[in-house]
């Protein structure tokens, strides 16, 4: 491809002798190392930078809120439809509790 008239060269600072993501890699080529275990030692990286990970779990918790409603509402259309709207009469109260204790 062409580059354009000032992409010609490029500066770089080493600011350790660290390898990225992780030590795990030394002394392999880059076509030696698998991308997937490359893919998950950057994600490992990722998440202990500082502060990520507390963000991180909190926005899974928070992603199953959505779920956590979704069965409740399941539970109560169920009991709705099960109990509340139920046309048998031979239902007592006594015999609603039971079941809803299994």
């Amino acid at each position: 491809g062409v580059l354009g008239a000032y992409l010609h060269t490029s500066r770089v600072k080493v600011i350790d002798g660290g390898y990225f993501p992780s030590e795990k890699f030394r002394g392999l080529a880059m076509d030696d190392v698998n991308s997937f275990l490359l893919l998950c030692e950057f994600f490992r990286w990722n998440f202990w930078a500082s502060g990520l990970a507390i963000r991180t779990c909190t926005v899974l918790l928070m992603d199953q809120l959505k779920n956590a409603y979704t069965y409740a509402q399941i539970l109560a259309n169920a009991f709705l439809v099960n109990y509340v709207c139920s046309t048998d009469e031979s239902f007592d109260e006594g015999e609603i509790s039971e079941r809803l204790e299994k």
